[in-house]
């Protein structure tokens, strides 16, 4: 697909079908996230977590429901099939920790739309697992790995391939 049509057609997707995401289409997303630029070529500092067990995923959810004060709430990961979690080393989980996570996530997030999967950045829910060591050994994280984000994965509930037009929505000052 054309770069320009992903950009267009990427939205963040809140509901999801049953449908599982194939080891092979994750596999695509892990290298499309590998490709991204990370601070100083330091790809070691970075690890991702692969979650396709239901009970791993709502117990991620009821965690982050309570640590909300939501209990009983919408489900932060919106059904989604699968979750991948992206840890940076701790002593990197501020400033440019957040920044590799985030342009790598961006990466499987593109790639996502291009093999018709839909997705979602995750940031928010991830923050009560920072601090929380059977997470940490749910997750497999390698001593010294923080959870930052991640991208929920899946089929969208709901089909739209509305393609937004491309338009700059920022607010910018030029210097010349």
């Amino acid at each position: 697909m054309e770069f320009k049509k992903v950009m267009g057609l990427r939205k963040s997707a809140r509901a999801y079908s049953d449908k599982k995401v194939s080891d092979e289409q994750i596999r695509a997303l892990l290298e499309a996230g590998s490709m991204a630029p990370v601070g100083r070529a330091m790809y070691e500092t970075l690890h991702y977590t692969v979650i396709t067990d239901g009970a791993v995923l709502k117990e991620m959810s009821d965690k982050a429901l309570e640590a909300a004060g939501n209990v009983g709430g919408n489900s932060p990961l919106y059904g989604a099939p699968a979750f991948i979690l992206v840890s940076t080393k701790t002593e990197m989980a501020n400033n440019l920790g957040i920044a590799n996570a985030s342009c790598v996530i961006d990466h499987m997030h593109m790639a996502a739309v291009d093999m018709g999967l839909a997705s979602c950045y995750i940031w928010g829910c991830v923050q009560p697992f920072k601090a929380d060591p059977e997470m940490a050994k749910i997750f497999k994280l390698p001593e010294g790995f923080t959870p930052v984000a991640g991208l929920i994965v899946g089929y969208a509930a709901e089909t739209d391939q509305t393609e937004r037009p491309m338009e700059n929505k920022i607010a910018t000052d030029y210097i010349c």
